[in-house]
């Protein structure tokens, strides 16, 4: 739907046809929201009362100084070289004993692969590396590393249904 738009933006609405919040794939409106202008578009108490289990006090779920505190420290260390050269060792880490022998084997069966799936998986541990220093393997389909991923996405799933409510109280 944001791709038919001229502005790459769209106004959701909910129940009733009341205007229930923004939905934007627009660069120019992304850094007016993010970067800019950030301190005017607040997330609000119905933000965090609906995403709170999944995002906590973290730099998603917050407002005001206390994003102002998480920006800070985040902003200063993403933009370290230290960083960016170990996700770049951890990404290559993978490459080679991972995602590489999954799609030469699926290429030696003549098998079809579900990249979004092996993708996400690929991701995922990359992430959990990065984020937490442990290698979930996530690749192996019986790993318990994929069942917290697909936990993750099920939470987020029933977190973010929680703004389609036409009351939120149910």
């Amino acid at each position: 739907m944001l791709s038919e738009t001229p502005s790459s933006t769209l106004q959701v609405n909910s129940f009733l046809n009341f205007p229930h919040g923004v939905c934007t794939a627009n660069p120019v409106n992304v850094h007016h929201l993010l970067v800019a202008n950030f301190h005017n578009y607040v997330k609000g108490s119905r933000f965090r009362d609906h995403l709170h289990e999944l995002l906590g006090h973290g730099i998603f779920g917050v407002d005001d100084d206390l994003w102002t505190v998480h920006r800070k420290i985040s902003n200063h260390e993403f933009n370290t070289k230290s960083l960016k050269h170990f996700i770049s060792d951890v990404v290559t880490s993978q490459l080679t004993p991972n995602l590489v022998p999954r799609f030469a084997n699926a290429s030696d069966e003549n098998r079809v692969v579900d990249l979004q799936e092996v993708l996400q998986r690929f991701t995922f541990s990359n992430i959990c590396k990065v984020a937490f220093g442990i290698d979930i393997s996530s690749l192996d389909i019986a790993n318990s590393g994929f069942a917290f991923a697909k936990a993750f996405d099920d939470a987020v799933e029933i977190c973010s249904s929680r703004f389609l409510d036409p009351i939120p109280a149910i």
